[in-house]
């Protein structure tokens, strides 16, 4: 999971893990930005938008139970290449 993996260098961590093969769920509070790098690089590998606020306990709780239902086994990684995060 890249926390903030839809732009700046958790974009380019996140292109640089799915095309080594990776499924990589981002977050955002941004759904928009999220869906269009999705869209963008489909072709590039398996990447799964995750709409969310980890400022928040209440947010982290909504990341996490939605990547649980979608990935029961859990993750393997977790990318937090944002500034302020506070968990």
């Amino acid at each position: 999971m890249s926390v903030g993996g839809g732009t700046g260098i958790g974009l380019m961590q996140t292109l640089a893990l799915v095309q080594n093969g990776a499924k990589v769920y981002i977050t955002s509070r941004n759904a928009e930005k999220l869906n269009d790098v999705a869209k963008k690089y489909e072709t590039s590998g398996e990447i799964i938008p995750v709409v969310g606020d980890i400022t928040t306990k209440d947010g982290i709780a909504k990341i996490v139970k939605e990547i649980q239902d979608k990935s029961p086994k859990g993750i393997n990684v977790l990318y937090v290449p944002v500034s302020g995060y506070n968990a």
